[in-house]
């Protein structure tokens, strides 16, 4: 088969144009994969940088929690203190008043009060008592209850009322 120098000139021609539009294509492909590459590394970063916000956030967040929770530990030790020492002022009041006036009803109710709110205080030479970290103690419910406190029945186990719906007796 012999070919003209005309055809194949032509052929040649073909043959480059084909492979200058198949090259331009493949440019093209590889600038948008280049572009999307760099748009992805972009976004990419933005996401490290949000994660490491939020990484930073929470470990603070963590550190005020821990910061909160001991405070809030000293306080709430303090505050029971307080109210045993009271607890302890009001029994020894009621035993005097119980060696002065003897065995009245009113000077027998207020002693076994006091006896009472003492036992609701831990002993401050008794640290197994104190609650650990770890108790299902919940501040959250302390400051913010999820439901309204039965003050009838706290009353009631205080021994401050007797009886059904606040009569006293």
């Amino acid at each position: 088969m012999i070919v003209s120098k005309k055809k194949l000139a032509q052929m040649q021609s073909d043959i480059r144009k084909e492979y200058e539009e198949q090259l331009s294509q493949k440019k093209e492909a590889i600038d948008e994969l280049k572009a999307e590459n760099r748009s992805l590394r972009a976004e990419l970063g933005e996401y490290k940088a949000r994660e490491k916000h939020i990484s930073e956030s929470i470990i603070a967040a963590e550190q005020k929690s821990d910061e909160i929770r001991q405070l809030m530990h000293a306080y709430a030790e303090k505050q029971i203190a307080g109210l045993s020492l009271y607890a302890d002022r009001c029994k020894r009041f009621a035993l005097g008043l119980q060696e002065k006036y003897g065995d009245e009803a009113d000077v027998a109710e207020f002693l076994q009060f006091t006896q009472k709110m003492v036992s609701l205080f831990p002993d401050p030479d008794c640290a197994e008592e104190v609650p650990d970290e770890d108790s299902e103690f919940d501040i959250n419910e302390v400051l913010n209850p999820s439901q309204e406190p039965d003050l009838e029945l706290l009353c009631t186990e205080l021994g401050l009322m007797r009886g059904e719906k606040g009569k006293k007796e």
